[in-house]
């Protein structure tokens, strides 16, 4: 890790019901392993820090990860879990239609307590669908509706590492270590985007803070925006 400090950190928030595979997802991209079975976090908010890679040029996004076991009950999530996110990353159990329906009612949620923050839909457990397992819900129904939201849509396995044939394709102009990764790394990309775009908007260049990483959260910032983008 880059030694960035947590609350210099972009926060990205984890929902998604149990066993929709979000804590298993976080897993596969940060530490790039997989569990048989149920993982167990424990009680309260799990935090995992994590570089997300951008590419060669950008480097890598600071971030910190939230995950909250409370999070199977997105009515019960509070308020501090969705302050100052970045962005919510939404799981749901591609074979599992009340896990979509689930996925739903949680980026409804994360839109109204995180106004303006980058919200991504991960359909899970592709493994399954690849081996013959029917699906909750039908990929274009998934797909069209994270597109009405202006959601990106995921589909992918934290088991075999797998992503969906077109988001794979489009992975494989810029390799990671792991798939798992591409929904991180469209977050960061999109954080990091916003942060140029205001600078481009004549925004005065952000400094280098204490720690040597840019600090575009020295600029000012439009309602909506992350406070922080810090690339190393």
């Amino acid at each position: 890790m880059s030694g960035v400090p947590a609350h210099k950190r972009e926060k990205i928030i984890m929902m998604g019901r149990t066993g929709s595979g979000r804590t298993s997802l976080v897993a596969r991209a940060v530490h790039r392993r997989y569990t048989e079975g149920p993982l167990v976090t424990g009680l309260g908010t799990s935090l995992t820090e994590y570089d997300v890679p951008l590419d060669e040029e950008a480097g890598s996004l600071a971030c910190l990860v939230w995950d909250n076991t409370c999070a199977d009950r997105f009515e019960a999530l509070p308020q501090s879990y969705f302050r100052n996110a970045s962005a919510a990353i939404v799981c749901f159990d591609l074979t599992d239609s009340a896990s979509f329906d689930h996925a739903k009612s949680s980026l409804a949620r994360a839109n109204e307590c995180a106004p303006g923050c980058i919200l991504v839909l991960v359909g899970t457990k592709l493994d399954l669908i690849l081996s013959g397992h029917s699906r909750g819900v039908s990929a274009f129904v998934s797909e069209n509706y994270a597109r009405s939201l202006g959601s990106a849509y995921y589909e992918c396995s934290a088991r075999t590492d797998t992503l969906a044939s077109d988001a794979a394709a489009a992975a494989a102009a810029a390799p990671v270590a792991s798939h798992a990764t591409a929904p991180f790394r469209d977050v960061a990309r999109t954080i990091f985007q916003r942060a140029a775009a205001r600078q481009r908007a004549g925004v005065q260049a952000a400094p280098l803070d204490e720690d040597g990483v840019i600090d575009v959260g020295a600029a000012p910032v439009a309602d909506g925006d992350s406070a922080h983008a810090r690339c190393f």
